[in-house]
């Protein structure tokens, strides 16, 4: 955009510094994200936070940070939003209710 870059810098200092500019840049993200990955709204993803109460579908806790979107690979159906470790512990067992069954005989 710009052929110096001290200007650049300086645009870049100025713009991210505005009130608001960061909280507007992550809206925006979110938006995009969900719909690009998950083919949903920003409202449609709080619809199910808040059907949920808030809690990850599989251990039940609460989150203080925004849940997983947790979907079937294959088909893109969404099945509900994760915390971040049962989504990792899903996403490691490769969505294998084989493997996932084999682990908790292991554990019995």
């Amino acid at each position: 955009m710009y052929k110096d870059k001290q200007r650049q810098k300086e645009y870049q200092k100025t713009y991210q510094h505005r009130p608001g500019t960061l909280e507007l840049r992550a809206k925006a993200r979110r938006k995009s994200n969900y719909k690009k990955r998950y083919g949903i709204t920003v409202e449609q993803y709080d619809q199910l936070f808040e059907y949920q109460g808030g809690r990850c579908a599989i251990c039940n806790k609460t989150s203080t940070k925004k849940l997983n979107v947790d979907h079937d690979h294959n088909t893109g159906e969404i099945r509900g939003l994760l915390c971040g470790n049962c989504n990792k512990a899903l996403g490691l067992f490769d969505d294998a209710i084989e493997a996932l069954q084999a682990a908790i005989d292991y554990l019995s």
